[in-house]
């Protein structure tokens, strides 16, 4: 909540661009956590603590029911994995095209478009 949301909410509200580079490194650990659990090697005495991929071969030599649920779990992980992916890309063509600014003069432009529109009118 505080290193994710409210970093994109609070740098979209006052246009900051260091905002917006704190939220992008913090959401890249997070894309990196997220990719570690998918792949989650077992590789110390607590090989269960992931349900990733290494774990859910690890977890079928044992039984096929927990491999399973493993890789369910790993499943999970991929996907959240490619959402956090996706909502990156998105805050960052967000912040490339201008963002709450660009809106913002879009938002101006038109409105004195239908001004000079409506003064025309009248006139005629």
């Amino acid at each position: 909540m505080y290193l994710w949301y409210r970093r994109i909410y609070n740098a979209a509200r006052d246009d900051s661009s260091l905002g917006m580079w704190a939220f992008f490194l913090f959401f890249t650990v997070n894309l990196g956590w997220c990719i570690w659990c998918a792949i989650a090697i077992p590789f110390s005495s607590e090989r269960w603590s992931f349900t990733g991929f290494g774990s859910a071969m690890a977890a079928f030599k044992i039984s096929g029911f927990n491999g399973t649920i493993y890789i369910i779990g790993a499943a999970c992980w991929v996907l959240l994995s490619l959402w956090s992916f996706w909502c990156l890309k998105d805050a960052y063509v967000f912040y490339k095209s201008g963002g709450f600014k660009a809106a913002k003069q879009s938002q101006t432009q038109d409105m004195a478009l239908r001004v000079f529109q409506q003064s025309m009118a009248n006139k005629v």
